[in-house]
């Protein structure tokens, strides 16, 4: 990432941080692991990656980098989420930073077991194994996706 898109970045999330409700019983702030989670998404790497003092450079690395453990765990928090929400809102004037907030999901499109569909694939379906396609999608605030792609 560019240090310019990177300063202006972590000073929204600065100021975010400044106003933001935290629960007292963390031992890092959900600004942190915002930034950790960001460098390890920009980077395209996974958060493991991101917990490694390491692979940051100096200037913009946090004080403290959380664990692996506890990156996964507060990545799942409502904490966390309210906090990429704000985020996101508060970033949506800046044009390029639009192109950083990508939501993917993938939706199972299943097709009947007896089917004789000779592109259909066996795979994970929704809690067990179906035959069908996976529908990948990727969205950036628009009703379309901006992205997607059919796969057996």
């Amino acid at each position: 990432m560019g240090r310019q898109l990177w300063a202006e970045l972590s000073a929204v999330i600065s100021l975010l941080d400044l106003d933001f409700v935290e629960n007292p019983d963390f031992d890092f702030s959900t600004a942190v692991i915002v930034r950790c989670h960001l460098w390890s998404v920009y980077n395209d790497r996974p958060t493991c990656w991101a917990a490694d003092a390491s692979n940051w450079d100096r200037p913009i690395r946090p004080r403290q980098l959380p664990c692996q453990s506890t990156l996964s765990r507060r990545l799942r928090s409502a904490e966390f989420l309210d906090f990429m929400r704000q985020l996101a809102l508060r970033l949506s004037p800046l044009p390029r930073m639009n192109t950083i907030f990508k939501r993917m999901d993938a939706k199972t499109l299943p097709v009947a077991a007896h089917s004789s569909d000779p592109d259909a694939g066996w795979g994970r379906g929704a809690g067990q194994m179906s035959n069908g396609y996976k529908f990948h999608a990727i969205w950036a605030g628009a009703a379309m996706p901006v992205l997607w792609r059919l796969a057996p």
